[in-house]
């Protein structure tokens, strides 16, 4: 028959053979070095382990660096991107300002060299010169007019394209067509 201690729980079987286990005295070197070898390996793997951590935690501070410089990026080239396209339109703007002052300039210089009773009706404009037609009362005027144009200082190379009377009323009204070469080109 077995007897039954009440007070204290017997030793599981396999603490009992555990501590029955005896490691002979010429292996103590060996598992000394086997432990120290765990331990360097176990504290390389702790310290790779705390670097790893600390170039990521690095990394995503760059990353959200980088992130919020690529949306400013992208907002300034947008900005930018206006910016050009307003400097094109003031650009524009002031070239079309510039030209109906050359106009203006043209226009005037082209009336105060008209001769007396010589008229324009006509100014037509391409991209060489300027036609103008006009009435004049007798060829003298209109001769006046060519040469005086001559002398432009925004006109050059005038040609008389056309004069006829007008009418053979005896009032010496007549047509013409001059064409003028624009000095700036």
């Amino acid at each position: 028959m077995t007897d039954f201690d009440y007070l204290r729980d017997s030793q599981p079987a396999f603490v009992r053979n555990l501590t029955a286990l005896r490691i002979p005295p010429n292996h103590y070197n060996a598992l000394l070095a086997l432990g120290a070898a765990f331990v360097v390996v176990f504290a390389a793997w702790c310290i790779e382990a705390y670097r790893l951590q600390s170039a990521l935690a690095l990394q995503s501070v760059y990353q959200a660096r980088y992130d919020r410089s690529r949306d400013e990026l992208a907002r300034t080239k947008v900005l930018y991107g206006r910016v050009e396209r307003l400097v094109t339109l003031d650009r524009q703007i002031r070239d079309i300002a510039r030209s109906g002052d050359d106009e203006a300039r043209k226009l005037t210089d082209i009336a105060n060299r008209l001769s007396p009773h010589v008229w324009l009706t006509a100014v037509t404009q391409d991209e060489t010169g300027t036609t103008l037609e006009g009435r004049a009362l007798g060829l003298a005027g209109i001769s006046r007019t060519v040469s005086s144009f001559a002398r432009g200082k925004l006109t050059r190379d005038p040609v008389l394209l056309d004069a006829h009377a007008v009418s053979n009323d005896g009032e010496g009204l007549m047509r013409y067509r001059v064409r003028v070469e624009d000095s700036r080109r």
